[in-house]
Order: structure tokens, then sequence, then C-alpha cells
């Protein structure tokens, strides 16, 4: 229980959000309508009339207030060490849903990109060279089983071989490193968090977390996760894009548009040669993807990204800014009919990202 803290210490909008998607993941019983008061002892995040420290972790307007260490700093290094300068360092406060979310979109925007070549179709599909699924799976359960009580944050580090998730956690005593790559009971250390989390559909089934990643970096002919239990509780995610390939910078007519290509893969579930780019600047994705005219949404499933005011601001509106796209209804910003398309300048672009390295 936090001593201090009431029900209007939360933030009724966010709760209202958590309850919209949670009727629409898992049938949540109560309405947006619901008092806090009602949807916090539902939730079971109350405790003798007092808000339990979970509440606050999900709900607050700023839960930084009761808990400083309840970020997670996001640090970016173009080599295989942490050295100074650092390229791109950011530190995500909020809820957990908010730090969770911009700390996977940190990440994925670190990541190689696909140019979508395949031998025997003419559909083109991005992908990350880690699936979103595993970055996801990582954060949210360093979120979920963190220990709120430790002065030290939930640390993400993105090198060019490896990404790093440390926590200042540990396994619980039921469990065994050894026994994360099988089905096991979930024990996490702030289950009422978890449950939010569950809700949401964040976490889609309990105990399936680190499951689920294995197999996905199998499925996808990847490294097998590492972790460590030495300081806290780390987990390392082998890139694979540094095993064989040297690193090789080059400009584009932006000077920024990526930094290196790497070796093709041949996935042999979907019969599909890969080729991973590095494109730094995230207008460049864009313009990568769109063809002919394209939604917002349609955008946004392409990268697999949640968050409407991230993917505006750091992919629709510098490649507006910078002449790349334009928009089909300018003068109806607000239209759900709106769609983006690629300027003659974008066109050209689109064309030496594409033709700048292509699969031998």
């Amino acid at each position: 229980m936090h001593p201090t803290a009431s029900f209007n210490s939360l933030d009724a909008s966010k709760i209202r959000e958590f309850i919209a998607i949670a009727r629409k993941k898992r049938n949540f019983p109560l309405k947006e309508t619901a008092s806090v008061e009602r949807v916090m002892k539902h939730l079971k995040m109350t405790r003798e009339g007092k808000l339990v420290n979970s509440a606050l972790l999900a709900f607050a307007p700023d839960p930084q207030l009761y808990f400083p260490s309840s970020t997670i700093k996001c640090a970016h290094f173009h080599g295989l060490q942490i050295q100074k300068p650092i390229p791109d360092y950011k530190e995500y406060g909020g809820t957990a849903f908010e730090v969770a979310d911009d700390s996977v979109n940190f990440i994925l925007s670190k990541l190689s990109l696909s140019t979508g070549t395949r031998e025997h179709s003419n559909q083109v599909e991005t992908i990350y060279e880690i699936p979103r699924a595993v970055i996801a799976e990582a954060i949210i359960n360093a979120v979920a089983h963190r220990d709120y009580n430790s002065k030290g944050s939930i640390q993400v580090a993105v090198f060019k071989d490896r990404i790093e998730i440390s926590n200042p956690g540990s396994l619980p005593p039921e469990l065994d490193i050894s026994d994360l790559k099988d089905p096991h009971s979930s024990y996490p250390h702030n289950p009422l968090l978890a449950g939010c989390l569950f809700l949401t559909g964040d976490i889609e089934r309990y105990g399936t977390g680190t499951v689920e990643m294995y197999k996905l970096m199998k499925e996808r002919g990847l490294e097998p996760l590492s972790i460590s239990l030495e300081e806290g509780f780390k987990l390392t995610i082998r890139r694979p894009s540094a095993g064989t390939v040297p690193v090789t910078a080059h400009d584009s007519i932006h000077d920024t548009a990526h930094d290196s290509t790497h070796d093709s893969t041949h996935d042999d579930t979907h019969d599909t040669r890969i080729v991973y780019k590095e494109i730094a600047e995230l207008a460049h994705r864009l313009v990568l993807v769109i063809k002919n005219e394209m939604s917002r949404v349609q955008l946004m499933k392409i990268f697999e990204l949640k968050s409407r005011s991230h993917f505006t601001k750091n992919y629709i509106d510098p490649a507006l800014s910078d002449g790349l796209i334009v928009k089909t209804l300018p003068d109806k910003s607000e239209s759900k009919k709106q769609k983006y398309k690629l300027t003659p300048k974008g066109q050209e672009l689109k064309k030496l990202l594409q033709n700048e390295h292509k699969p031998n």
C-alpha cells in the first residue's frame, strides 16, 4: 500500500482508456463509466481503503513522483561496447504501459529492416531483423517482474550485434534459467500489474512469454536468447546483422539514410530471400514501404506500431516536412479517408533505397 496516495492520485482518463482496451481484448466486465474506486476494487488494487503500488504504476498521471526509478533508460551504440558519446539516449517515464510501448518503439527504430525481396512472389513484405513480438515480450517481462523498490531502472542497450535488456529483479526461487525454455507457472514480482498487462493483451498468457520468445527466435533461424542473473536479470538478444558482414558506411542523397547493409538470409519457411538494411531516418523507412496511396492505419500495421502519436511525430511529420510524401486530402487533415503518397523527391529516394544493395 502507498501511505499517501488516494483515488484522486489516479488519472481517470487513463483508466477509461484501459477499460476500453480490456473490454475489447479480454471482455472486461466494467464499463468506461465505472468509478475509479470501483475499478480499483475490481482489480484488487486496494488494501484497507488505500491504493497498492501497482495502481500508481499503471494509472497515475506521473508514476515517477512515487517511484522515481520506474523509468526505462534506452541507449543505442554503433559498436559492440558501451562508449561515449552515445549516439542516442532516451529515458522514458509514464505509466507501465507507456514506458513499455516507448521502449519497444525505440528498439524497433534501431533494428535493421528487410527490403522485402521475394524469389517466388511479387508481394513485398517488410520485417524487422528481430521479430517485434520478441522485443515486446522482453520489455513487458522486465516491467512485470522488476523490483520497484530498487533504485535502479530497467536499462536497454542496443549494440551492433545484440540487444541487452536489464532490470533490477531476479527469478523467483521456484524457477531456474533452464525452466524458462519450457512451459512453466508464472510468478510475477508484481502480480497485480501483470494482471493489468494481461487484460490489455500485452501479456497473452501467463508463463508463456519466454517460451514464445525462444520459439520465435528458433523459427526465424536466430541464435537463442541468453539470460544472466549476475547483476539483476539481463536478457541478451543476438542480432543476425553483425555476424559475417563488415560494417560499410555509405552516403545517400540525404547523407544519413542508413548506416550499413547486412548479409542476405534465406528463410526456408517462407521461401524468402531477405536483405536487411539499417535505415537510420524513420521518414526514409516510410518512403521505402509506401506504394501508391496508403492510410496511416495501413502504414502503422506494416511497421507493427501501436502509438498513433509516436508514428505521426517520428514518421509522418518528418516525411511531410522533407517533402518526401504528401497528403491526398491536404485540406482535411483529420479525415478518416486521409492517405499519403510519395512526391517525385520521395520516389527518387525510394529507388535509391531499393537499388543500393540488392541481393547477389
